[in-house]
């Protein structure tokens, strides 16, 4: 009997890993912020990643959001699955129309700037 691998897929763009693009793991808290949490990742691509972390064409990390994200932990520190909910709201889904943007100007600066 064969073992079906699925291939990993971006959480926020849904394409598939390649050689130019690969899935990359993002810790939805901070690891400085809390350690000992299982499931803490989303698999995503390389330029959603980027466009997670930029601070100018993606995500833009704030005190609100800072503050945020530690009184989630306050509430729910016993309930992992639920802080984990709340947090991707906070930094993932709010967000991803500006990730999926910078994902796109990549896109366009790799079109456009290959030799």
């Amino acid at each position: 009997m064969a073992t079906i691998i699925s291939p990993k897929i971006c959480f926020i763009c849904g394409t598939y890993g390649d050689e130019h693009n690969s899935i990359e793991r993002h810790h939805i808290i901070p690891r400085n912020m809390l350690t000992g949490i299982h499931n803490n990742t989303l698999d995503v691509c390389h330029k959603c990643h980027c466009g997670i972390h930029n601070r100018y064409y993606g995500l833009k990390p704030n005190r609100k959001s800072y503050y945020k994200i530690k009184t989630l932990i306050k509430r729910y520190a016993k309930n992992h699955d639920k802080l984990l909910q709340k947090a991707m709201e906070v930094t993932i889904i709010k967000e991803s129309e500006s990730i999926l943007s910078y994902h796109s100007f990549l896109d366009y600066q790799d079109h456009y700037t290959e030799k």
